[in-house]
């Protein structure tokens, strides 16, 4: 991987089998348990099995904003690629088994959510990642996303890894950016009803992509809260009253 491609060559012959050409912006994921490469090209999802494509395989899906993508999951069942508004999850098959882009709210917190999201990613450039079976316990640790940049300056791919995963290990922002646990997604969405938006959040389980619960969280457009992964709780500061929401 250099700072504007990646090139796949046979192990055996040492010919170059395939090459994906990648912008400043593109993101590329190394799932070390299957040998895969997960990329991100523009709004184009690729899962890339370089020991058995013979080139460069179609795109499983796009994405609706790549540049608030930050965060994939490895478990038994796939990938769980997720930003700031949107998730998709791709199983070992290269086949889309769940994929949802959440309305966000047009005035309010939730109107600058996803562009502050993208500010801290892009200056990140990666996220940890998590191989689990399949009852969540975890295996390994491996992979991150992270820009072709940044692994050309560290000249190694293993080693813009190894570098990248430590930096995310100290860095809260953007787990709270990410609202995201080792197993839990939670996204800021909106409701309508009767003509009115609220304030709603959807939890997702990273391992299969399904929804675990979506709950209003406030009338208020500008409401505070803050999620404790640990206890399963969202404490909410609405209408001058402390609130905790068990999800």
């Amino acid at each position: 991987m250099t700072n504007n491609r990646l090139v796949v060559y046979d192990k055996e012959t040492n010919k170059r089998k395939f090459k994906l050409n990648l912008s400043a912006t593109d993101k590329c994921a190394f799932d070390d348990a299957t040998n895969k490469v997960v990329a991100l090209s523009g709004k184009k999802v690729l899962v890339i099995d370089p020991d058995a494509d013979a080139k460069l395989p179609d795109a499983v899906t796009k994405v609706d904003d790549p540049s608030a993508i930050s965060g994939l999951k490895v478990s038994d069942n796939g990938y769980f690629i997720f930003g700031a508004k949107e998730y998709v999850m791709i199983n070992k098959n290269k086949n889309v088994t769940a994929q949802k882009v959440y309305p966000q709210l047009k005035t309010g917190r939730g109107a600058n959510a996803a562009l502050l999201a993208a500010s801290i990613y892009n200056g990140i450039k990666s996220t940890k990642v998590t191989v689990t079976d399949e009852n969540g316990n975890v295996v390994a640790e491996g992979g991150v996303f992270c820009s072709a940049e940044e692994a050309d300056k560290a000249g190694r791919a293993w080693e813009a890894q190894k570098n990248l995963r430590h930096k995310l290990k100290a860095n809260e922002k953007a787990k709270k950016a990410a609202r995201s646990s080792d197993n839990l997604s939670i996204f800021l969405t909106s409701e309508k009803a009767n003509g009115e938006e609220f304030v709603q959040l959807a939890v997702v389980d990273q391992n299969t992509g399904k929804e675990v619960k979506t709950f209003r969280l406030s009338d208020d457009k500008n409401v505070v809260y803050e999620i404790d992964f640990a206890s399963n709780t969202v404490y909410a500061v609405d209408g001058g009253k402390l609130r905790a929401i068990k999800y």
